[in-house]
């Protein structure tokens, strides 16, 4: 079972009560993948890191924590055996990038989707979403050989920036997909970017 999008994408609140929660399936997979990254990692460094106060944050870490995700303690917050296994299977990865021309907005993230050129048609669906998740934009590539190219005639895509992040950084092979999502923060852009993404699943 794809856990992200089987789970996460419904943002865990069909049956929440009171007031509308301020996170969802972005926080949660953004939680996860600090504390994968941190190995232990404390409440408060997750909080200041997803951009959500302590309040939500501890509400966010009882959700992964009641599916088994997460194991919580006086010395932080580790993943469990379910969490790394869940971290290992999203299929893409994203990063920070700088200086590429293809940026629309002042910070942008950028995504390689595996296997998801196929489902690519001209961007504007994911350029829409993550507009509507609080970006400035996304520009979306396919990956062709060594190459990235722009939708739909498919013209290359002379960006020396987004190739390095694409290939050198995040490992992208043909048939991939690339996502270039901005917003006016780098958390906005991340979070633009991962429901870009979420629309090539």
């Amino acid at each position: 079972m794809n856990y992200l999008y089987s789970e996460l994408s419904h943002e865990k609140d069909e049956s929440h009560k009171g007031p509308r929660r301020k996170f969802g399936a972005f926080h949660f997979y953004r939680a996860l993948n600090e504390i994968a990254g941190a190995g232990r990692i404390g409440r408060a460094r997750i909080s200041e890191a997803i951009g959500i106060g302590e309040g939500s944050a501890r509400t966010l870490l009882d959700g992964l924590e009641h599916d088994s995700l997460i194991k919580r303690n006086n010395a932080g917050i580790v993943l469990t055996e379910k969490g790394r296994k869940v971290v290992e299977g999203f299929p893409f990865s994203m990063r920070g990038i700088r200086g590429s021309a293809l940026s629309t907005g002042p910070f942008s993230t950028l995504a390689v989707i595996r296997g998801r050129a196929h489902k690519v048609t001209n961007g504007i669906l994911q350029r829409d979403e993550a507009i509507r998740n609080g970006g400035t934009g996304a520009i979306t590539m396919i990956v062709k050989g060594s190459d990235l190219f722009l939708p739909p005639d498919l013209s290359l895509a002379d960006d020396g920036a987004a190739s390095h992040s694409a290939f050198s950084l995040l490992g992208a092979r043909d048939g991939d997909a690339v996502i270039i999502g901005s917003g006016k923060t780098a958390i906005l852009a991340e979070q633009a970017t991962f429901f870009a993404v979420s629309t090539l699943l």
